[in-house]
């Protein structure tokens, strides 16, 4: 056998999920601009949050939308991918290198609004079980969460553009998340499809004060 031809799978095995995550054809500076004139019409949501973590952050493309509109509050953004979060930092964010479902780690309980966008998908269903927990325990009291993940309804997404991130595990329809979220025990959660783009699904949450809900946890 030509050893020149050969393929080392046990090397394959060791790839992380932040090297995978360059393989996808959506690791790249392209559609920017669309990107974020989706993102703006969240703004309003997390007008009155002092303190905003970003889930995924990448380049900080949210975290620059929310800086435009109020500086002085505290931004953090997280993301498994080392470049983006040095691009982030060169911005001036606090950035970290963190996967999502690694969650809470020694994050305090202490921010009144959350962005987890095109996150979950990346994740087993037990991941994201434990991810959302996480979202509800890091949340101040009336805080907000907002999803965004893939539409799997849309013809397109379904049959193409999910596929072209090789990081993508499964989808998540927005009943099975509004579902989860008032079960963690978010006490108004709302699921809806973006009219733009390709809908993507979006679901909105808020941590409702724990004497008002029964809290029955994640256990998986």
């Amino acid at each position: 056998m030509n050893q020149a031809n050969t393929v080392d799978m046990g090397a394959s095995e060791n790839v992380s999920g932040s090297d995978a995550q360059k393989f996808s054809l959506y690791h790249t500076d392209a559609n920017i601009q669309f990107t974020q004139q989706l993102m703006q019409g969240y703004l309003p949501l997390f007008a009155s949050c002092r303190s905003i973590l970003d889930v995924g952050c990448g380049p900080g493309l949210f975290l620059d939308l929310l800086r435009r509109q109020e500086s002085h509050r505290g931004f953090l953004g997280l993301d498994i991918d080392a470049d983006m979060v040095r691009r982030a930092q060169d911005k001036g964010f606090d950035a970290r290198c963190l996967r999502a479902e690694d969650l809470p780690a020694d994050l305090p309980p202490r921010f009144d609004g959350i962005y987890a966008g095109h996150i979950i998908e990346h994740m087993a269903g037990c991941a994201a079980l434990r991810f959302l927990q996480a979202c509800y325990d890091l949340l101040l009291e009336r805080g907000v969460l907002l999803i965004r993940t893939p539409n799997w309804e849309h013809p397109y997404v379904r049959e193409v553009n999910f596929w072209l991130d090789i990081t993508h595990v499964r989808p998540y329809p927005p009943e099975l998340l509004q579902k989860v979220l008032a079960d963690i025990g978010f006490g108004v959660v709302k699921g809806f499809k973006e009219d733009v783009g390709l809908q993507d699904v979006a679901v909105i949450a808020v941590k409702t004060p724990r004497e008002e809900v029964i809290h029955p946890g994640v256990n998986c």
